[in-house]
């Protein structure tokens, strides 16, 4: 009956052509993107009655959250024919708590989203700020609702409404998720990025709490913000104890602030269509002592593809890549890195690097290491110093567990300086790797097999071969999901790849040559 009578009055609504809207603006802020508790701002409500009817209301109320409230502006009207009636609430006090989504997941270990029962049955959470206004019409009792909104000024679109939500005053959050120390080494700095959502000037100390036994410079750092918006990055040298185990320890970024501590950060996705929610994630950042050996100090080059976070993976073995630009790869000597990373579909998003393409070879040729990550199918022109397929639809293993057989397993850049096994395959994320080869030149040797189940053995992903007096590598497993996640094993077997121009040196890495 409830639902039938809601049918009913929208129909009334609708044919009257009856209008509730409400937004809120600030008297010292141009715009209101989101709110924070404690924030007092100007709430506008405006009744639109353009019928040729006569309307009476007792008033409106605002629901916070679940909390209804009645301003003391809120009274009876009439509002006649063609009329509009507005409401102002000039200090409108915010006292609903952050907007968070039912569903969560917290990092890529959780197989699935987690919800909350109360939002089972919703893609989204309600907005947390309603309008409601009753009136009479013909004698007829309806209510009118409102969702509350904010009125932002986009550059493309204009004047744009979203559901006004409520964020922390203070996020905070780790740029990577998770990161390594080689075994032997105690030092590990860490950053964390901080943003204010107050509209004026606050402060924030920020801290790690840390596992028993560690401890970081600075312990505590307070931040000045003088807006909403304003960012900072804190960076703490933790120390960890020598007689610590080979597992993921978590460390914790919790911000303080007017008596509150914060511990998560959000991310805005906007649809313009579709609305905007904030997607919040825990400040944790988990880190793991592994028994990895770089060799050498190797001068590596990276460029870039579509986007991935391998080049800043690399700071725990204590590489940092030099990221060539478009002119580097035109000009510049190439001769003075040892290694040279291309990034992933690099060749389909860079003409440059498909242009430049002999030049990168022809570094081979003179010594140099090229490792090609995977790439997508505008690499399947013979980019290589020798021939391969890749065909149009190139295979993926996508089973994150596959089982990863060493088809070499003397082989240099599987045994030295770590001597890879099964176990490093372990605790892998989302999958093995993407677009493999399907066949190539007897000069190519495949390192590694593995497939998911009912696929056929794939060896395509991993390939090794002496070109001139260099060595030119593609991998496509998935190094730009397991680096920035810290994954033991993918750090062991790049460390290998790093030091193939110390492995050169010093022994024979085994291809076929003719």
């Amino acid at each position: 009956l409830k639902r039938i009578d809601r049918k009913i009055q929208n129909a009334i609504i609708a044919l009257a052509g009856l209008d509730l809207s409400a937004w809120v603006t600030s008297t010292q802020h141009p715009e209101v993107s989101h709110a924070v508790i404690g924030d007092t701002l100007q709430l506008h409500i405006r009744l639109s009655n353009p019928s040729e009817l006569f309307i009476e209301t007792t008033g409106f109320a605002v629901n916070q959250a679940g909390v209804v409230q009645i301003p003391a502006e809120s009274g009876a009207k009439q509002i006649g024919a063609g009329s509009v009636q507005e409401w102002t609430v000039d200090e409108w006090q915010v006292t609903a708590p952050p907007t968070v989504p039912h569903w969560s997941r917290e990092n890529l270990t959780q197989p699935m989203y987690e919800t909350r029962p109360d939002g089972e049955q919703r893609p989204l959470p309600p907005a947390p700020f309603q309008v409601s206004v009753p009136i009479v019409i013909e004698g007829q009792r309806i209510e009118l609702t409102a969702v509350v909104q904010t009125r932002i000024t986009h550059p493309e679109y204009g004047l744009v409404q979203y559901p006004l939500t409520v964020v922390p005053a203070i996020c905070l959050r780790f740029p990577r998720d998770a990161g390594i120390v080689p075994q032997g080494k105690s030092a590990y700095s860490v950053p964390v990025n901080l943003r204010s959502s107050c509209k004026d000037r606050t402060v924030a100390d920020v801290k790690l709490q840390l596992p028993p036994g560690w401890t970081c410079e600075p312990a505590r750092k307070s931040i000045e913000f003088e807006r909403e918006g304003d960012e900072a990055t804190v960076v703490f040298q933790v120390q960890i104890p020598a007689a610590v185990s080979n597992q993921p320890y978590a460390l914790t970024a919790i911000a303080e602030s007017q008596g509150e501590q914060f511990q998560a950060g959000f991310t805005t996705v906007v649809a313009r269509d579709l609305g905007r929610v904030n997607i919040y994630k825990p400040a944790t950042h988990k880190v793991q002592v592994v028994d990895v050996e770089l060799l050498g100090t190797p001068r590596v080059a990276y460029l870039a593809g579509s986007g991935d976070d391998v080049a800043e993976s690399l700071a725990p073995l204590g590489v940092t890549p030099t990221m060539l630009s478009s002119a580097d790869l035109a000009g510049a000597d190439l001769s003075v890195y040892d290694v040279i990373l291309v990034g992933c579909r690099a060749y389909a998003v860079r003409q440059d690097i498909r242009a430049h393409n002999a030049r990168l070879l022809e570094y081979v040729k003179h010594g140099g290491v090229l490792i090609i990550q995977y790439q997508t199918p505008e690499f399947d022109h013979n980019f290589g110093p020798y021939p391969y397929q890749m065909g149009r639809f190139p295979e993926e293993v996508s089973e994150e567990d596959a089982t990863v057989q060493l088809l070499q397993p003397d082989h240099p850049l599987l045994t030295t300086p770590n001597k890879i096994t099964a176990d490093d395959f372990q605790g892998w994320f989302e999958q093995r790797g993407s677009k493999f080869w399907t066949t190539w030149d007897d000069r190519y040797t495949p390192l590694l097999e593995t497939h998911d189940a009912g696929q056929a053995p794939q060896q395509g992903g991993m390939l090794v071969a002496r070109y001139g007096s260099g060595v030119y590598v593609y991998s496509a497993y998935a190094w730009y999901r397991q680096l920035p996640h810290g994954v033991p094993g993918a750090y062991r077997l790049f460390a290998n790849l790093l030091s193939v121009p110390a492995t050169m040196r010093t022994s024979d890495v085994q291809t076929r040559e003719h």
